[in-house]
């Protein structure tokens, strides 16, 4: 599977290419496999991979024959694209790079890399016979190669900054590339709470002879009982009430889950069967990793792939509710905002150690001076797994340590502590 994977990877030499041109071209030559399923299309700045999750989770359980395509993946390319929460075969992968890559290259197509994987997702799911598709977008919405679909339901999370070498210097510039999900007749879910965003929500999805549902206005959640094992919640909804465990940490999951319920109510209302046990079992069981997890008790160690402002400020949302950490141990992703994320997560934290992560990884060295910049201490260290053992040496069994940043530093850090059995 090595050469299919090197062919894919080596894609990424057209970079982004945001647009519908050549995607809509692939789907033609592949006979249209985004036709073949309904589907459910989630693109938001933060919490989009969560609630994706949490639906998939939720349909499952409601008996019907799902697939979640999600990005990016933690530690093999087949995460990303799953029927009935299985991974994608290696065979299966390997046999559908190869076909794709024959029509590509047949029809004189560049596709991206996102767009021959969006493309290679579409078509393992139409030959998979799956009753309905959880679809997250890559990035932005309105020329994301997954915004060919036309979905039974759109979800926009929340806008913020993040991507805005191409999405928009603003939150408003942001929600018009996000609010271009919105397709004609479909409704829109979101948790939204800023007016301006709201407003180009509700201006476009007018435009489309929809309307704008608010998650918030409609799912009231009350916490009843949250620590480390997840949080205990009392819902009341039109459709829905009752209490649910929800396994995923901290209060933007809640807002999360208002989404993912308003989204069950609608999906109901449009004659999806779904039993309140079924929602319930669904949110139970939801598994998403690397973010908020608690990996360890004692010592307790936290990983969070906390990339931009708005996730810095989640995680130190929950970071509020505990002792400060012992140890930090962060990457970043070059062009990402970087002091901003520090300034919210080092108060929280004594100790920072700065690695990288396996994918354009900012340099340590320059992480290190903007920690040194706020006058707070710092060590360097190239391989993730010699900053998870340094922070393992400094807190021995009774402290507490941060693993956070870049999501492409989770993998490794999570291998390591697992082949340490810690």
């Amino acid at each position: 599977m090595q050469k299919e994977l090197e062919y894919l990877y080596h894609l990424e030499r057209f970079g982004i290419k945001p647009g519908l041109a050549v995607m809509k071209e692939l789907m033609d030559v592949l006979g249209h496999p985004e036709k073949s399923f309904k589907s459910i299309h989630i693109t938001g700045t933060n919490g989009k991979g969560s609630t994706c999750a949490m639906l998939e989770s939720i349909l499952r359980e409601s008996g019907f024959k799902t697939a979640l395509y999600t990005s990016p993946h933690l530690y093999a390319f087949n995460e990303r694209i799953k029927v009935s929460g299985v991974a994608i075969s290696d065979s299966d992968l390997i046999s559908l790079i190869q076909e794709i890559r024959v029509a590509v290259e047949h029809n004189n197509l560049q596709p991206t890399f996102f767009e021959f994987t969006t493309a290679l997702a579409f078509l393992y799911f139409a030959r998979s016979n799956i009753d309905i598709a959880v679809i997250e977008v890559g990035m932005g919405g309105r020329l994301d190669a997954t915004n060919v679909i036309t979905p039974l339901l759109s979800i926009i999370t929340n806008v913020g900054l993040d991507h805005m070498e191409f999405l928009g210097n603003t939150v408003e510039e942001i929600a018009r590339e996000k609010a271009g999900i919105i397709k004609d007749s479909v409704p829109v879910i979101t948790r939204e709470e800023g007016a301006s965003v709201v407003k180009i929500l509700e201006d476009e999805a007018g435009r489309k002879n929809t309307q704008v549902i608010r998650a918030q206005g409609i799912v009231k959640t009350n916490v009843v009982r949250s620590d480390l094992s997840g949080q205990d919640i009392d819902v009341a909804g039109e459709k829905i009430a009752m209490r649910i465990h929800l396994p995923l940490l901290g209060a933007h999951q809640i807002k999360n889950l208002e989404v993912v319920l308003a989204a069950c109510g609608e999906l109901m209302g449009a004659g999806l069967r779904m039993s309140q046990e079924d929602i319930s079992r669904g949110v139970s069981l939801t598994v998403w990793e690397g973010r908020l997890q608690v990996v360890s008790q004692k010592p307790l160690i936290l990983v969070d792939g906390a990339h931009n402002g708005d996730g810095a400020q989640a995680l130190v949302s929950f970071l509020e509710t505990m002792p400060v950490f012992d140890v930090l141990v962060y990457a970043a992703k070059k062009g990402k905002n970087i002091a901003d994320v520090l300034s919210l997560i080092l108060p929280r934290c004594k100790r920072v150690i700065i690695t990288k992560g396996s994918y354009m990884p900012e340099d340590p060295d320059v992480i290190a001076r903007i920690v040194r910049d706020v006058g707070h201490g710092v060590e360097v260290r190239e391989s993730v797994s010699d900053a998870v053992k340094l922070g393992l040496e400094y807190v021995g069994t009774d402290g507490s340590i941060l693993i956070a940043g870049s999501l492409y530093m989770i993998p490794d850090a999570l291998a390591f502590l697992k082949e340490n059995e810690v």
